[in-house]
């Protein structure tokens, strides 16, 4: 018999031209549907609970508890301190790997089912949440606070972390790279992305 599971080993696909391509698959329908579909088609859940839910913060964790939340009814408000929505999708991830109308249309499905979203707002005590009659209160604030590589020279002028520079050139706030030579310190995806956006941006070298 064939073994049973998840991964490339469970698919049969893969003993002719590889296993099935998911992720792709997936993208092309939600592009194929968001292109046909503006809005979503459904609105808020016909029972809805009295209980009210505070959601603190409104990235992927934040939007994705909203979501659930509010299609079994609960009544949801998400607070967020940025102007606009999506946490780290919008700030911390380039524009050529997530384009913001994407962002837009992924949280027009959450708002659709009821959700309030309450931007520029920032919340100073979980009590008052409680006070003003959230039954329930869900942290949802990232962690988007670099880490400190501890060594010295990290405060001075032109040393930057990787979140800082991605936030300021996703809020339309880019420094001026022309021609400058620009140094990395790092590997992972904390690393290319900032890499390719200063190449962007016209870094020399």
């Amino acid at each position: 018999g064939r073994p049973h599971g998840r991964g490339a080993a469970a698919c049969t696909r893969g003993e002719l031209e590889g296993p099935v391509a998911i992720r792709a698959i997936k993208r092309f329908m939600v592009d194929r549907y968001y292109a046909e579909h503006a809005d979503p088609e459904y609105g808020p859940p016909e029972a809805r609970k009295p209980e009210r839910v505070a959601i603190v913060g409104s990235g992927p964790a934040g939007l994705t508890a909203a979501y659930f939340l509010a299609r079994e009814g609960y009544r949801v408000t998400i607070f967020e301190s940025a102007p606009e929505a999506g946490g780290m999708l919008r700030q911390g991830i380039p524009i050529y790997r997530l384009p913001r109308d994407v962002v837009d249309r992924d949280i027009k499905n959450i708002t659709a089912l009821g959700v309030e979203n309450r931007t520029g707002t920032t919340v100073d005590s979980i009590q008052g949440l409680k006070d003003a009659g959230f039954h329930a209160v869900f942290l949802g604030v990232g962690a988007m606070e670099p880490r400190s590589m501890r060594v010295p020279g990290e405060d001075l002028e032109g040393v930057t972390n990787c979140m800082a520079f991605l936030r300021s050139v996703n809020s339309g706030h880019p420094p001026d790279l022309t021609g400058e030579s620009v140094l990395l310190v790092g590997g992972g995806n904390a690393c290319l992305d900032p890499s390719r956006v200063a190449l962007r941006l016209g870094a020399g070298k």
